[in-house]
């Protein structure tokens, strides 16, 4: 569920994606090892996660202004 201040989900804030559980998440289907697969999605959320915050986070107090 997205907050409706920040647009963003706390997962997405926190993990930079949406949750996807190891059940759910299917690795591309280009992936031959299952392995490098997940260590580019981890590569991928941890780069992703710093910029996420930061619109999450001025998306908060562009909220809080308008109030």
């Amino acid at each position: 569920m997205r907050n409706r201040t920040t647009n963003y989900s706390p997962a997405e804030l926190l993990y930079g994606t949406k949750l996807a559980t190891p059940t759910v998440w299917i690795p591309p289907a280009e992936a031959s090892d299952l392995e490098f697969a997940i260590q580019e999605q981890i590569a991928a959320m941890r780069k992703d996660i710093p910029e996420l915050r930061s619109l999450g986070f001025e998306s908060s107090i562009a909220g809080k202004i308008k109030e």
